[in-house]
């Protein structure tokens, strides 16, 4: 990481993280993050998209500030534990609904975030574990289905309950 980007990106994607745990879908502006931190508000955005650390720059110049959301990638940056429990939530709730289900029920947030399910679910895609097979934010639904390989995980390391 360049040397003037250090001071700049943990306090960043802590303060993305934060908004993220709030609203998934809340795009805000780092601006202020980045000049306390003494580096360009545009500067710090790109450096932070070129490491898949956050998405969605909505420049509005001329101010120069900047509005993006943090990945799961910038997430594991600074919090590897978070990422882990939202793959297990829907891993393991797709798991116990039976291998198919609406990805937005499986995590455990009061409000179902369609963002933060479909990052997971694609998250779980890329990784060959699941297919979506419809998405519609519209309706807040992202249905998924294992795949064979995402089944037999599941199958292989589901609690064992003793009775």
């Amino acid at each position: 990481m360049p040397q003037r980007f250090q001071t700049a990106t943990l306090p960043a994607l802590y303060f993305l993280f934060n908004a993220y745990q709030n609203n998934p879908d809340e795009y805000v502006d780092i601006s202020a993050t980045a000049i306390d931190s003494g580096v360009s508000p545009l500067e710090l955005v790109k450096h932070l998209m070129d490491n898949g650390w956050i998405r969605g720059q909505g420049e509005n110049t001329p101010s120069q500030s900047v509005s993006c959301a943090i990945t799961l990638k910038g997430i594991q940056q600074i919090d590897d534990v978070y990422v882990k429990e939202k793959y297990s939530e829907v891993f393991n709730g797709l798991g116990e609904g039976g291998g198919k289900g609406n990805a937005t029920f499986f995590l455990d947030t009061i409000k179902p975030f369609y963002t933060l399910a479909a990052d997971v679910a694609h998250e779980l895609r890329d990784k060959g574990l699941i297919t979506i097979k419809l998405e519609s934010r519209h309706d807040n639904l992202l249905l998924i289905e294992f795949t064979p390989s995402g089944q037999a995980k599941y199958e292989a390391e589901k609690p064992q309950f003793a009775f």
